[in-house]
C-alpha cells in the first residue's frame, strides 16, 4: 500500500479503484485506504457517497474478504487443529464485517456443538 504523500488520488481512475478493492480485500480499513490515497477518513467517507464507483470498489473488496473468511470457516469445520485461528476469524467477522452470533444462549447444551449461526447486520 503506497502512501498519499504525492497528492490526492483520482477516485474515479480504474487503477485507483482496483487498488481500493485490493486493499479492502487485504483487510485494510477505509481510514487507512483514505490516508494512502491522500484524503482524510471523513472526507473519503463523504466522497464514497458521491462517487458510486468508489462505493462499489469498497463493496467489492469487502465481498471478496468475506468470501475468503467464509472459505476459511468451512475449511476449519473439518479440522480441529486451528482453534486460535478460528477464534481470530470469529472476532474479525464480528468486529469488522458486522456479523453477529445468533445462537441462543438460553437453551442448555446436552452435547457438544460446533454449529455457529452468523447473520450480517444491515447498515
Amino acid at each position: 500500500m503506497s502512501g498519499g504523500s504525492f497528492g490526492k488520488a483520482d477516485l474515479t481512475d480504474p487503477t485507483t479503484l482496483d487498488n481500493v478493492t485490493k486493499w479492502i480485500k487485504m483487510g485494510f480499513t477505509e481510514a487507512s485506504v483514505a490516508k494512502a490515497l491522500g484524503y482524510s477518513p471523513t472526507y473519503f467517507s463523504e466522497l464514497k457517497r458521491k462517487i458510486p464507483e468508489l462505493s462499489e470498489a469498497i463493496k467489492d473488496g469487502r465481498y471478496d474478504l468475506e468470501q475468503l473468511i467464509v472459505d476459511k470457516f468451512i475449511g476449519m469445520m473439518f479440522d480441529d487443529n486451528h482453534p486460535k485461528q478460528f477464534s481470530a476469524l470469529v472476532y474479525y467477522s464480528k468486529a469488522k464485517l458486522g456479523w453477529r452470533d445468533t445462537t441462543s444462549n438460553t437453551e442448555p447444551l446436552t452435547e457438544p456443538t460446533t454449529k455457529l449461526n452468523f447473520t450480517k447486520i444491515k447498515k
